[in-house]
């Protein structure tokens, strides 16, 4: 993965405000941070590396492709339809979140691929709502 745009939060806010849609080759990193109350809604991320936190935020739609997935807590937010494709997944937690036909599609954990049920299972106690 080569990154072409490492955003600052503030940048990255700023990008989406601005009606943005598209992020390819970017890094939006901040452990510590946590950006609550946004809508990603047909949002895509694809070859990126995405290390911030989320909280009431809306994924509707949404597309994570070939991206590396580290240190994520999706925590009340809805990610009904989202995608999730051909990603690394280093540390990622749903909390309380919708998940109504979410796509898990080849994803890999520790460099074994994993199916959706079984990351769940083995990685995520924490309260999902299917609906």
């Amino acid at each position: 993965m080569i990154i072409e745009n490492d955003y600052t939060i503030n940048d990255f806010i700023v990008l989406l405000q601005n009606g943005q849609s598209y992020f390819k080759s970017c890094c939006i990193e901040d452990y510590t941070f946590t950006l609550e109350k946004y809508i990603f809604d047909n949002v895509t991320f694809e070859e990126s590396f995405i290390n911030i936190n989320f909280k009431n935020c809306s994924f509707k739609n949404a597309i994570f492709n070939k991206c590396n997935l580290k240190g994520i807590c999706f925590n009340q937010c809805d990610l009904t339809n989202t995608i999730i494709e051909e990603s690394d997944i280093d540390w990622l937690v749903f909390e309380n979140c919708i998940l109504k036909n979410i796509e898990w599609n080849t994803n890999y954990f520790q460099w074994s691929s994993i199916a959706f049920h079984e990351f769940l299972k083995s990685y995520n106690d924490n309260n999902i709502v299917w609906m």
